[in-house]
């Protein structure tokens, strides 16, 4: 669009932003481990894969973020969530190099917290009304769950 003149040439900028940022967040939930024609960051990462690369580039870019308040154009102290987003890029190029040394492509979708979340979900669930369990109760509740998921995914 901005070659066609439909937006201003300074929309570049943006365009460029919103394009790292899909690239980052299909890396970080890449489910398949062959490389996809259509997003080769949402295959497996591996040390011949564009996410190293990606990370290492998004590593050196956010360390030269800086925020800027709209209403008054200062300068503003950078996010605690950026460092971070460092870590988590430097972490996850740690652990790539750790796997593929012992032939595994990581799958970083394996890495979300959604299925603990779920499995926390399910024992509150079964505990039903009571909010303050006891280790005694969590556990029943947490036994009773992983056998009903383990006996449900086996049907």
């Amino acid at each position: 669009m901005v070659a066609s003149k439909e937006l201003p040439s300074d929309a570049i900028y943006t365009a460029e932003f919103v394009e790292l940022m899909d690239q980052f967040f299909d890396s970080l939930n890449s489910k398949i481990i062959h490389k996809s024609h259509v997003k080769p960051s949402k295959a497996g990462a591996s040390l011949t894969s564009p996410h190293l690369s990606l990370w290492t580039d998004l590593c050196s870019k956010v360390d030269r973020w800086s925020f800027i308040n709209k209403y008054t154009g200062a300068l503003e102290k950078r996010p605690q969530g950026i460092n971070g987003l460092n870590k988590t890029l430097r972490g996850f190029t740690e652990i790539v190099h750790l796997l593929n040394r012992k032939g595994i492509t990581v799958r970083t979708r394996s890495f979300q917290q959604d299925a603990l979340e779920n499995l926390f979900s399910q024992v509150r669930q079964y505990g039903r009304a009571n909010t303050m369990l006891i280790a005694l109760q969590f556990i029943s509740s947490m036994k009773t769950v992983l056998v009903n998921n383990l006996t449900t995914s086996l049907l």
